[in-house]
């Protein structure tokens, strides 16, 4: 029975090195798939195998732990059969190399799509659609590339299962040699065990000293400190965050700490604060800056970035219709804009009610149907003489969207199948194309004065345009394109998604203007472009959005030259815009016209001349010429902005109870 159970500790040694190869494997794999698009040096390798082997040998301990029990122990019971063992021992190392190959090439697609390994946005979809969930999985990402990554995990393991299978070592009972190496296997097979139990615990503090943490702090670039995470690692990293994100303590913030925050919106006096929270947001309008128009259009481009607006791209003629409108006279381009999330439903939310959203949802908690909020935009346009409406080339059912909109005030809500709109057969799971959508709103226009928000679809995968039937000159931006981005098909039919957006978005304006000339157009992103291999660079360029006004009435004056801001500056603009003076109106955030010089999202904060990541100390300046003292960035404002949009929305209208009588 020795004789066997050492046999059998010795392939539990080679097994462990066998796990420790594939998590490697993997890694560099990773590197090796996705190094290109990101700032890294080969120097870093030796980092990313030290510190990654470290990581690994974390998790290591698990499947170590279950051969150990189920393979290597039972052999020194007499009743175990050889052939048992031996089926076992393959089956628990098959399956979980299988795992660990299959999370592998998982890591590697969301990193190509999302610009990082596992993240809390993972956990987003436990809200959507399940159908519209699966088709986009189906779709979006190439999980074809499993299967072949599973043949050759397959084709490796049974080549190297020869090597495993077989006695390394005689066993020499009593002798000198024997004792040596039994003692020997039992270290290495001791060490992920002790590796993880050294690694997760300090002995005085008993906090973990070797994690996601602790390598966000290693000396080495950002895609390198992803490629020292394992598949593991960074899952773990992504259930902290989604906790740290959605919770963050503030259910247990004193009234008297909340108060502080909210005065930090607009300060109310303390007697007052009984009456609603939303006083701290009641502001008076300064008087109308423009011509009431009778139609009003907010265009959120889908994926619709800063990037290909400035000058360095225009070679690439993307958006020269965007631009087009730009250059007129009555237009207005606030450049330092920024998104209030990456994701697109996050993003509707300051437009939609006036609130962050950020470490919260409305869209599905139950006070969002309960109470329309006052820093919602249909009420205050309602105030102001207007129908709102919600245009959308995708299905009502997303993110239940459908109810979310019509819960908040909106008279009407406009999606793929509804009467006018484009019929559900339709090419993309995600939407119609934004020519179907345009074209229906340009037919089914309501007579009276409207404010109409609009998502556009076709810039998001899977990308299905024609393009080449669309006329989009594909040879001209090839050619434009800096060499190492000329032979990537995907980058250029993803910019070609971007051109056609652009063109479609631009001919519904022009068409509006000659029907409804006095139209204000207010042209945003839900959020930046998620295109891993853009020739974007920097922070500005990576993650900014445009804010372009266009209408009668609008010139580059109405903004100083030190305006910044965000999603949630937009309603109070357009308030400020049109309002008669002393109107009052709710707002988290004053208008660009009237002070806005702060931006922020649930990742980023920029002024007029720096951008920096809103939990890292990490900034850098904004490269457009200014010649003035730069706005400090306010982290306790944002603070207190976030805290006031998740109170109203998961606590309600009062800070405490009010007594009795108040309202």
């Amino acid at each position: 029975m020795a004789q066997r159970f050492y046999r059998e500790l010795q392939r539990l040694l080679l097994v462990s090195l066998f796990f420790s190869f594939i998590m490697m494997f993997t890694r560099l794999a990773f590197v090796a798939l996705r190094h290109k698009y990101w700032e890294f040096s080969f120097s870093e390798l030796g980092s990313i195998i030290y510190y990654g082997s470290w990581i690994d040998w974390r998790y290591l301990h698990l499947p170590i732990l279950i051969f150990f029990v189920f393979v290597t122990l039972p052999a020194l019971f007499p009743f175990s059969s050889n052939r048992w063992i031996h089926r076992l021992s393959i089956g628990i190392a098959g399956l979980w190399s299988f795992l660990f190959i299959t999370v592998g090439v998982i890591r590697a697609i969301y990193f190509g799509y999302f610009k990082s390994t596992f993240n809390h946005f993972i956990f987003q979809t436990r809200t959507e659609d399940p159908e519209l969930i699966l088709s986009a999985v189906h779709h979006d990402y190439p999980f074809w590339l499993i299967l072949p990554a599973i043949f050759l995990a397959t084709a490796v393991f049974y080549l190297l299962w020869h090597y495993i299978d077989r006695e390394w070592f005689a066993y020499w009972p009593g002798s000198f040699e024997g004792s040596i190496s039994i003692t020997a296997s039992l270290l290495l097979f001791l060490l992920p065990v002790l590796s993880y139990a050294s690694s997760t615990y300090d002995r005085e503090c008993e906090k973990p000293t070797f994690t996601w943490e602790t390598v966000d702090t290693l000396p080495v670039s950002p895609f390198a400190r992803e490629a020292i995470l394992n598949d593991f690692e960074s899952f773990v990293r992504a259930q902290e965050l989604y906790k740290t994100y959605w919770r963050d303590g503030i259910e247990e913030t004193s009234t008297e700490e909340l108060q502080k925050q909210f005065d930090l919106i607009h300060p109310v006096p303390t007697p007052e604060r009984f009456n609603s929270v939303e006083l701290y947001t009641r502001r008076e309008a300064h008087g109308a800056l423009i011509a009431k128009p009778t139609h009003i259009f907010i265009i959120l481009g889908e994926s619709y970035s800063q990037w290909p607006l400035l000058d360095k791209y225009s070679s690439y003629h993307l958006v020269d219709g965007t631009k087009s409108i730009i250059n007129q006279s009555n237009s207005l381009w606030v450049k330092p804009f920024i998104s209030n999330s990456t994701y697109t439903s996050a993003a509707l939310i300051p437009v939609i009610t006036g609130l962050t959203g950020i470490k919260t949802s409305p869209l599905h908690e139950p006070e969002t149907f309960k109470t329309i909020y006052a820093t919602s935009l249909a009420p205050q346009m309602g105030n102001l003489g207007y129908q709102t409406h919600f245009w959308y080339g995708g299905p009502g059912s997303w993110e239940q969207i459908r109810p979310f909109i019509l819960a908040q005030g909106f008279k009407g809500f406009h999606g793929v199948g509804d009467p006018g709109m484009p019929p559900a057969e339709k090419l993309s799971y995600w939407g119609a194309p934004d020519r179907d959508l345009f074209d229906s709103i340009l037919s089914t226009l309501p007579d009276r004065p409207t404010v109409n928000v609009i998502l556009t679809t076709s810039n998001h995968s899977p990308y299905y345009i024609d393009l080449e039937k669309e006329g989009f000159p594909k040879e001209a931006l090839i050619a434009a394109l800096p060499e190492k981005w000329k032979d990537d098909k995907d980058l250029v039919r993803q910019l070609g998604h971007l051109w056609y957006a652009d063109r479609e978005m631009n001919r519904f304006i022009t068409e509006m203007k000659k029907k409804h000339p006095d139209s204000l157009f207010i042209i945003t992103g839900d959020h930046p472009d998620r295109i891993t291999s853009k020739p974007a660079e920097g922070l500005f360029e990576w993650e900014t959005i445009p804010l372009i006004l266009h209408g009668p009435g609008i010139h580059p004056g109405l903004v100083s030259d030190d305006t910044a801001g965000g999603q949630v500056n937009i309603i109070p603009t357009l308030i400020e815009l049109i309002a008669p003076r002393g109107f009052t109106y709710y707002s988290l955030a004053p208008s660009l016209t009237g002070g806005a010089k702060q931006g922020f999202g649930s990742q980023y904060w920029l002024t007029r001349t720096q951008i920096g990541y809103r939990e890292k100390e990490i900034v850098e300046p904004i490269p457009i010429p200014a010649d003035y003292t730069s706005y400090t960035r306010n982290a306790n404002w944002e603070e207190g902005l976030i805290t006031y949009s998740w109170w109203r929305i998961n606590r309600g209208r009062f800070l405490e109870k009010p007594p009795e009588g108040s309202q």
